[in-house]
């Protein structure tokens, strides 16, 4: 499929399909399973994909960083989707290292020339969502005065669908999160968000511009795939759907279809369980037991 490239200054990357680990898993997860394609793509699309749709400043480039190894049935979904969506683009790759280090820097031919000769880079996970301006607050920074400089909204919201009618929500304060994180270059020295590592460490060795913390931040999903994010459920609250919707609004975050994710209930531990079911004196006896025989 050949289109025609709609250059911008911003552009943005999502490393959607790439074959690597995950977590405490020994192997890749196979990306390309049936159920776990579809529940993915789903997300993709009601969250992800549904919040740049939604952009107040259309002047952007996302590009979906795919291995070249996607069965051909998939590629002609995401192809329907580039179709529809002028700012979005497919690149497909070889499964290492090397061909992601020369995607990203080949994404320089979708970057626009402007006054300035900057231009930002931003990433963001294939399950999180952007707030509506984020596009636009970005589009502050195409200054040659922050040239090498990264950008942070520092809040973000996390939920997780614990019930048919409710879901666990909590804003998390984290400077270097992944959501929306992005990184101006100079045109002649290009270099990508990605080029500088790790997200929760690029503030070591790179100068950051942290928005207010009042400033309405990106949303992260807990949807049971995304192994290495959490939810902290001592510090979150429990919604109802309007009440979330309302909630998001507020934050410049809506239209999303949060039902695509699947139901997770907070579980307490068996331990914890079985602790409320012995009396206070029993509790009190085994202690001093145990202190005397150790």
């Amino acid at each position: 499929m050949n289109k025609i490239i709609n250059k911008a200054s911003i552009i943005g990357f999502v490393r959607y399909s790439q074959k690597i680990k995950f977590g405490n898993r020994k192997n890749e997860r196979d990306v390309f399973e049936a159920e776990y394609f579809e529940y993915r793509f789903n997300i993709f699309k009601n969250v992800t994909l549904k919040s740049f749709q939604q952009q107040t400043n259309s002047n952007f480039v996302l590009l979906l960083l795919h291995s070249e190894n996607m069965p051909s049935h998939y590629k002609e979904r995401f192809f329907e989707l580039e179709k529809a969506n002028e700012f979005l683009y497919n690149v497909f790759m070889e499964d290492t290292q090397q061909s992601f280090n020369e995607a990203i820097l080949n994404s320089f031919e979708y970057t626009a020339d402007n006054s300035n000769n900057v231009a930002i880079t931003f990433r963001i996970d294939n399950d999180d969502a952007v707030q509506n301006d984020y596009i636009e607050k970005l589009s502050g920074f195409l200054k040659d005065d922050f040239t090498g400089y990264t950008v942070s909204i520092p809040t973000m919201n996390i939920v997780k669908r614990i019930s048919n009618k409710s879901y666990l929500l909590q804003e998390s304060y984290f400077p270097a999160n992944a959501i929306g994180l992005a990184y101006v270059t100079p045109l002649e020295k290009y270099k990508t968000v990605f080029n500088l590592g790790d997200h929760d460490l690029v503030n070591n060795q790179n100068r950051m511009i942290v928005l207010p913390k009042c400033t309405s931040g990106g949303l992260m999903t807990i949807n049971g795939e995304n192994e290495i994010n959490v939810i902290d459920k001592t510090k979150a609250i429990i919604l109802d759907k309007e009440g979330l919707n309302k909630y998001l609004v507020e934050r410049k975050i809506e239209n999303l279809d949060l039902e695509c994710l699947r139901i997770y209930q907070e579980e307490k531990k068996i331990s914890e369980f079985l602790e409320l079911l012995i009396p206070p004196i029993i509790d009190v006896l085994i202690r001093k037991i145990k202190t005397i025989f150790s």
